[in-house]
């Protein structure tokens, strides 16, 4: 028997498979701060033609990911304290506002999964496993999204972590333990339909990650001068 084709609708646009992959080589470290994107070497690298590339570029540059010049083409960004903290500040105001939506409906249909995500992040913090944190805070946050009940809140709260996520990377092992204990009280809010304090905490956790955030832009940016 024959393979059967993929169905067409399944199938993700070029740019969005090959942004995937540049994102992911920026957020593990293979390509640095600076370094150029050149469309003819990225469409060559894909297999596809120049249009998906660009388009690739443009996705990465609308998230933080890639700065653009007119002329110059693309390069790797590294967020500004400035522009970090602007971001941050949207994405507490729309965290905040999931977990209290999500808290409301107790977590909906997303309650197994706030559970399972916790049980797995505090095994990983117990064993040193740094590396599966950042999925898990992923998965985490999207599981509070969706549990808000608005696929649009959803969306946006993604898109905002994604573009500050990597820079946690650098010190996953300092931030685990508190992390999770603070993503415990957010959970246990949520499911017990306590609105109030669901908001509480993902304002403190989100605050708290935000004044990490500057902190570590700030020490790089001195590190960095001459």
């Amino acid at each position: 028997m024959s393979e059967r084709a993929p169905d067409p609708a399944t199938r993700q646009p070029l740019r969005e498979v090959v942004a995937r992959d540049i994102r992911r080589k920026i957020m593990a470290g293979e390509l640095a701060p600076g370094d150029r994107l050149r469309e003819q070497a990225l469409a060559t690298e894909y297999g596809v033609s120049r249009v998906p590339a660009r388009e690739a570029l443009h996705v990465l540059a609308q998230e933080g990911f890639v700065d653009t010049v007119p002329r110059r083409g693309a390069t790797v960004a590294f967020p500004s304290a400035q522009r970090t903290r602007q971001l941050m500040v949207i994405r507490e105001n729309l965290e905040v506002l999931a977990a209290g939506l999500a808290a409301r409906r107790r977590g909906g249909d997303q309650g197994e999964e706030l559970t399972e995500v916790l049980e797995l992040g505090t095994r990983a913090t117990a064993t040193g496993d740094y590396a599966a944190l950042p999925e898990l805070i992923a998965r985490f946050h999207d599981a509070v999204g969706i549990a808000s009940g608005n696929d649009e809140l959803a969306k946006m709260t993604r898109s905002l972590r994604m573009q500050v996520r990597w820079v946690f990377e650098m010190q996953l092992e300092e931030r685990s333990g508190q992390s999770w204990k603070h993503h415990q009280e957010i959970a246990e809010a949520i499911l017990a339909g306590d609105q109030e304090r669901a908001e509480s905490s993902m304002r403190a956790d989100v605050t708290r990650d935000a004044d990490l955030l500057v902190d570590l832009l700030v020490a790089r940016a001195e590190r960095q001068r001459p």
